[in-house]
């Protein structure tokens, strides 16, 4: 018998009376299906964020992370014996992790141990308690250049803001510590890449206040007490009100490259014409010369050119509000900032010292300026010696290098001496050839801003968000 066709989709039952499911039923039914199926796809939204793919490496990354935190847990347990916590011994480390066939490697700042494993390109640190962390486990983009000012949160729950144009650099993970960034993508810790670095200063309001210091006393009151209306007017109190925080350079400001002040390959004589000129940007840079021999004005207008034509900060001179901020901060970890002997480069200083240096001497009030810079292993001791910024691993606080001693360092303020016309710009932190008990680095000199460059005499820069 010849069915009928055409009229099927309309009839529910085949000739002998049987239910059916027509065509149209089950095209719908097809479509209905793919469109759940599609659905599910995109719910399990395969490549993206929460993924199925993504949620799998994101577990296989902590767990690598997990695996090598370990290994280095057992490192530093194993050689408790050799060195003790608060500052681990590099080379102890490095032998109990490649006696684990791992490839690594170790370098320490202060009382930090970083660690490297160079397969992963993973940087961890330990700190002075022991404890291991990785940056890589915060889930921050580490070594990223941020194209908008981006917030980041540590482990310790503490907020910093990473500028655009800028990277939270690698192994730098807790505010507390000084959290460090670059210029330069995957710059790290060591400074590597070779990019401008900055710390983090976080001001709170309430425990850490952005203000001058009005302490009276020898300890923290001029060096000179008939200096008179001392002021500035370049602090930024709006940027750290509402950013809670600023940045400082980690090195003090160096000689930038391709200037005419600027040694030539294989060539370490101390050049000492030329840099007292507005006409250059520094540098802060790790194993740098500190760009000294600049007056006041000219130390204000270089800090400036920094970064003027970014989108995300301002540079500038360092202002006595941050200078007296970041004492404050260094003050409260421990550090002595009334007598900085034991973390400064003073003529008092006693360290040892092994890499390029630069012996200066001053002889019947006049400065025999060094004819050279040299590489030299010693015991520094009532010895005049400029070092490169941030050469010394024990010259350093929360990250930042060298702001007690090595150089005096201007900031923007100002004030009189004698008469009206003299103009004197404030210098802090105290230099090779002083003494850190008389010009520590809460203290204060003044000289004349126009005219007066020296050798002992550099300058640092701060950073303030827009």
């Amino acid at each position: 018998m010849k069915r009928n066709y055409t009229n099927i989709s309309k009839s529910n039952k085949n000739e002998n009376g049987e239910i059916t499911i027509s065509m149209i039923s089950i095209v719908i039914t097809i479509a209905i299906l793919i469109l759940l199926a599609g659905v599910t796809i995109t719910a399990l939204d395969i490549n993206g964020e929460n993924g199925i793919i993504s949620k799998a490496k994101e577990s296989r990354l902590q767990s690598e992370i997990a695996g090598e935190k370990e290994k280095i847990q057992t490192a530093v347990q194993g050689i408790i014996g050799l060195s003790y916590i608060g500052k681990v011994e590099e080379n102890a480390l490095y032998n109990e992790l490649t006696n684990m066939n791992e490839n690594v490697e170790v370098y320490t700042s202060g009382t930090t141990c970083y660690i490297t494993f160079l397969d992963s390109q993973r940087i961890y640190l330990v700190t002075k308690d022991g404890e291991v962390l990785s940056a890589e486990g915060t889930g921050f983009d580490v070594g990223s250049i941020m194209t908008q000012n981006t917030p980041y949160t540590d482990p310790e729950g503490n907020t910093a803001i990473i500028p655009a144009g800028f990277c939270l650099v690698k192994g730098s993970v807790r505010i507390s510590d000084g959290l460090v960034i670059s210029d330069v993508a995957n710059d790290d810790i060591m400074n590597s890449k070779g990019g401008n670095q900055f710390v983090w200063i976080p001001v709170d309001g309430e425990n850490l206040k952005y203000e001058q210091d009005t302490t009276t006393g020898r300890d923290f009151s001029y060096k000179y007490y008939e200096y008179t209306d001392w002021k500035d007017d370049n602090g930024n109190l709006e940027s750290v009100s509402k950013y809670k925080g600023f940045y400082v350079a980690r090195f003090e400001a160096g000689i930038p490259e391709g200037t005419l002040f600027t040694n030539q390959e294989n060539d370490t004589s101390y050049i000492v014409t030329g840099k007292n000129i507005g006409n250059y940007i520094p540098v802060s840079k790790k194993n740098t010369m500190s760009w000294n021999l600049i007056n006041q004005e000219n130390a204000k207008t270089v800090s400036e050119k920094m970064y003027a034509n970014s989108t995300s900060v301002t540079s500038s001179l360092i202002d006595s509000y941050a200078w007296d901020t970041i004492t404050k901060w260094i003050s409260n970890s421990g550090k002595n900032v009334t007598n900085s002997s034991d973390w400064g480069n003073y003529i008092d200083s006693e360290f040892s010292y092994s890499g390029l240096c630069a012996k200066h001497s001053y002889i019947d009030s006049k400065w025999e300026i060094a004819k050279q810079w040299e590489n030299t292993d010693l015991i520094k001791s009532g010895e005049m010696t400029e070092i490169l910024t941030g050469s010394s691993e024990r010259n350093f606080a929360n990250n930042i290098y060298d702001f007690a001693g090595n150089m005096w360092e201007w900031t923007t303020e100002y004030g009189r001496h004698g008469g009206p016309s003299s103009i004197y710009g404030v210098l802090r932190g105290g230099g090779f050839y002083t003494e850190s008990n008389n010009t520590a680095v809460c203290q204060r000199d003044g000289l004349n801003r126009d005219i007066y460059s020296a050798v002992n005499v550099g300058f640092r820069v701060v950073l303030y968000l827009k």
